[in-house]
């Protein structure tokens, strides 16, 4: 479906369910585009963090996490065109990296994410 989150139908949307609420957010700006945002003052975003940081720690010990086995697939989908186009030396436009751990994964996602930026 159109609307449905990338994940809908893949093996790991149950862990993307219960992830997603696990999580908790804290608003402090919203995308007007590319490159414009609508921020609240910093000491008026500290404050909502601190105190959003605050309920999730206490709302941790009540709930389960949950854990993936290894191996851990990473594939990740680029469409900005710079990146589409340093991937497809490699091969074609999506990146994927088996993992023994979450750290490795997580590593391999940084160096995609630094290696994708889009410079001056």
């Amino acid at each position: 479906m159109a609307n449905d989150p990338p994940y809908a139908g893949s093996p790991l949307r149950t862990h993307c369910s219960t992830a997603l609420q696990l999580i908790s957010t804290v608003p402090v700006k919203r995308g007007l585009g590319q490159h414009a945002t609508e921020t609240l003052h910093p000491e008026a975003a500290a404050d909502r963090l601190r105190h959003g940081a605050n309920q999730a720690v206490r709302l941790s010990d009540s709930r389960c996490l949950a854990s993936l086995s290894p191996p851990l697939r990473l594939e990740i989908d680029l469409h900005q065109p710079r990146s589409a186009d340093l991937a497809a030396f490699v091969h074609g436009r999506t990146v994927v990296f088996d993992a023994d751990t979450m750290t490795a994964a997580y590593g391999v996602l940084q160096l995609i994410v630094a290696l994708t930026q889009t410079g001056p």
